[in-house]
């Protein structure tokens, strides 16, 4: 069994002189390099709720937004982890896992939030749905082109179940027969689980963010700009998919 773990953490320090902070992303730049704060930061509108009339609906006079953009959190996890482990049976047949662990960063769920705007996302309107998902929808309609709501910017930890293998060794004298020293067969399956509270497909994955420059509030984003591979946002993005191996091992 081998078990590693690594923290990751980084702060813009300082900018030359004369270079203002860097607006990145799309919907009012929600990705951002400012002193002080990690790079690729996410920043949006911290938004408020209650349900006054307790109907279970939020309603867009139960929503309000701050003034000001504010810092949501890393894009990159702060927390990195894996657990592999093996066991070989009878000499000859071995089995061997991989688990994955990324925690203490957040995921701009973009594809919830372009549902939101066209009033398409399933939470949107529905007594007994959870309150924050119908508030970031409310928000998100009353923001126009300008910022993401603090509620699309979610939790991204998660737990992945990578990989889970058998290999099996086949006789020395299949080996022979074709001047190899070993010879055996592996079959794998990756992707088999994954545990998160991400609402979207899957935290890991994410699409090249296009970026505006930076636009005006209530302007549209898309007008000027370009695509940013660095940037993470889940916009439309395709989970990983599960799939399955099967590979000869041919030892020389």
């Amino acid at each position: 069994m081998t078990l590693n773990a690594a923290l990751n953490t980084n702060k813009l320090v300082h900018l030359a002189r004369g270079i203002t902070p860097q607006l990145l992303g799309q919907y009012g730049s929600s990705q951002r390099n400012t002193v002080g704060y990690p790079l690729y930061g996410y920043w949006g509108l911290q938004e408020h709720y209650a349900d006054k009339n307790h109907d279970g609906i939020i309603e867009a006079s139960e929503v309000t937004l701050n003034d000001s953009v504010s810092y949501m959190g890393s894009s990159i996890p702060k927390q990195t982890g894996s657990l592999a482990t093996h066991v070989t049976l009878w000499r000859v047949l071995t089995i061997s896992a991989l688990f994955n662990y990324a925690g203490d960063y957040v995921v701009e769920n973009g594809t919830a939030a372009a549902a939101a705007k066209q009033g398409t996302l399933a939470e949107q309107n529905i007594a007994g749905q959870p309150l924050w998902l119908q508030a970031r929808a409310v928000a998100e309609q009353s923001i126009g082109y300008q910022y993401i709501p603090s509620g699309f910017f979610e939790d991204g930890t998660f737990v992945r179940f990578s990989e889970l293998s058998a290999t099996y060794e086949l006789p020395t004298r299949w080996a022979r027969r074709i001047r190899a020293r070993t010879l055996s067969v592996t079959g794998a399956v990756r992707n088999l689980a994954l545990w998160t509270k991400y609402t979207g497909p899957d935290p890991q994955a994410s699409t090249a963010s296009y970026y505006g420059t930076p636009p005006q509030l209530g302007a549209n984003p898309y007008a000027l700009g370009g695509v940013n591979n660095d940037l993470r946002v889940d916009q439309s993005a395709v989970p990983l998919a599960r799939y399955w191996v099967v590979r000869l091992n041919i030892g020389l």
